[in-house]
């Protein structure tokens, strides 16, 4: 039955990644201005997330903060890629596989890595959020994902004095000062 859903879906695949495809686009075209967010471009991926970054030190926030202050405008923003690197979850680390076999990991000399030979990830992984994406955005989604981005970004921009760590103040469109309590659970 799996296999029958599968092989109905692959007949749409290509139309399904070209609406992914259009609607990143015009993500991208709204976001041009904002030399201080970053978000890979290119026409050939599947867009079933988007990956962005934030320049720290011009905007004087954190990636942290940044992903609060988006998460409080309304936007479903994942902090992290991933949680861990793979090789730290528990079916590798712990060599949880196959019962207690091991297996395939207990078939050679299996020495397990240690995430500071990959700097590159930690550095991935510290400064990356995403935005999962589908085939049902619609350009009037990106547009205003968009415009929650201008407003987030233009907002820290104005501060010529870093905003004090934990707190953002929405542009005029809204009256109150949102507190992130970093003593609470963040929403990213």
């Amino acid at each position: 039955l799996q296999a029958a859903v599968a092989r109905v879906q692959l007949r749409r695949l290509g139309d399904l990644i070209a609406q992914r495809r259009r609607t990143v686009a015009v993500l991208c075209s709204g976001v041009r201005n904002l030399p201080e967010l970053h978000i890979p471009v290119g026409d050939r991926g599947s867009w079933w997330m988007v990956p962005f970054r934030i320049d720290e030190e011009a905007l004087g926030v954190s990636t942290d903060e940044f992903c609060a202050a988006l998460t409080f405008e309304g936007m479903h923003v994942n902090r992290h890629y991933l949680p861990c690197p793979v090789f730290e979850l528990d079916v590798i680390k712990k060599l949880k596989t196959y019962g207690s076999s091991g297996y395939p990991f207990t078939a050679f000399p299996y020495a397990p890595p240690d995430v500071s030979e990959f700097p590159g990830f930690s550095e991935f992984h510290d400064r990356t959020m995403t935005i999962y994406w589908s085939n049902h955005v619609r350009t009037k989604h990106s547009l205003q994902i968009a415009r929650t981005f201008g407003k987030v970004v233009k907002s820290y921009r104005r501060n010529v004095q870093p905003v004090p760590s934990g707190q953002y103040e929405p542009t005029p469109q809204k009256t109150a000062v949102q507190i992130l309590d970093k003593s609470k659970k963040q929403p990213c």
